[in-house]
Formats: structure tokens, sequence, C-alpha cells
């Protein structure tokens, strides 16, 4: 998933405008000068399942390390996880920012949802897009 560029400007933008700066920013750079942010995506247990046995099969290699600590908001993306159907047919192709187990807003746009989440008291909340479509099989699964 690469980020619009528009909506990092606007992002940027926001923070500017708001006064509210995040404690760190990290971006990666690929040996192209390319920058890239880390996004985590749930991965469905059968997925991880059919991945295990792949990496058995030494069809691919595996490796599994627990979350950065920094980067780590288990109870929303165990809620996430857990609400998945639930929120595509309630926010299809929206963004939605979360705190805990509670949708604090939700919006089209990035830029919108960043400035209603800190509006509501929730400048850094944990924030994702809502698939409009169902989910994709993982390597033919269902």
């Amino acid at each position: 998933m690469v980020a619009d560029a528009n909506a990092l400007l606007q992002l940027h933008k926001h923070v500017e405008a708001s006064g509210q700066v995040a404690d760190t920013v990290r971006i990666f750079v690929d040996p192209f000068g390319s920058a890239w942010t880390r996004i985590y995506l749930p991965v469905p247990d059968h997925a991880v399942n059919e991945l295990q046995e792949m990496h058995g099969a030494g069809v691919i290699t595996l490796e599994i390390e627990p979350m950065p600590a920094e980067d780590f908001r288990a109870t929303e993306m165990s809620w996430l996880q857990a609400n998945q159907e639930e929120l595509r047919h309630t926010f299809p192709g929206e963004w939605i920012a979360i705190e805990g187990q509670n949708i604090v807003a939700h919006a089209p746009e990035l830029p919108t949802l960043l400035q209603a989440a800190t509006e509501a008291g929730h400048p850094h909340p944990f924030v994702s897009l809502v698939p409009a479509e169902p989910p994709v099989p993982f390597f033919g699964c269902q």
C-alpha cells in the first residue's frame, strides 16, 4: 500500500496547523531513495497456518517477530480484526480512527479524519482504511 502524495501533504499541513506534533515520525528509505512507512495489516489465522506450512515445505522463508513496542497497539489491532466484517458494512471505503475499542472518528478522506479525531480529543489515534470490497483470498484460501 503506497500512501497518496496529496494525502501526505494534507497530513503535514494538518500537523502544522493543529500544533500537535508526534513524538516520533519514522520513515524508511530504500536503496533507490523511495520513502516508505510501516503499515500493519491483520493476517487471518488460516493465512498464518498456510504460510507456516509453506515455510515447513521450504517454499518460503517465514520470519515471525514480536510486534515492536513503539508501534504496538494490541487493543486496537485485535478489535479491528474482530470487527472487520461489521466495519466493512458500516464504513466501506472510509478511514476510521480507533482508540481502545472505540471508533472516535470516520471520514472518506484521511486529512478530514485526522482533523475530526483531533477535534474529538484524540490527536494520535490508530488509523485504518476500511476496505469497500470483501477481502481477496490469501494464497487461494478463504
